[in-house]
């Protein structure tokens, strides 16, 4: 993850307070060490897409006890939406790059 540019853009679009900024980069980090990822090889492979089909965590997964690829404490689909919404935010800033 290109944590600092990721952090300076989310900075400069100036939708988000400090501290969820903060909370957006934890997350990223967390999944990528929880998950053993790194998010520029996610978003070259297929931009992202299977890491979010990943972290998509419906109620009938719920109801059928899937286990969550990350370990959540407390509601596995609040949980995971959360880690799945930051990591969208992450490809959304990949998209809005020029990577040469």
């Amino acid at each position: 993850m290109k944590f600092d540019f990721f952090k300076s853009w989310l900075e400069n679009q100036g939708t988000l307070g400090k501290r969820p900024i903060g909370d957006c980069l934890s997350r990223n980090k967390r999944i990528e060490r929880d998950l053993k990822i790194n998010l520029d090889f996610e978003y070259e492979r297929d931009r992202g897409a299977k890491l979010i089909d990943l972290l998509t965590y419906t109620i009938e997964d719920k109801n059928k006890n899937v286990p969550s690829p990350i370990p959540i404490d407390g509601d596995l689909i609040t949980g995971l939406a959360s880690l799945k919404a930051a990591a969208k935010k992450y490809f959304d800033f990949c998209n809005s790059i020029d990577w040469n």
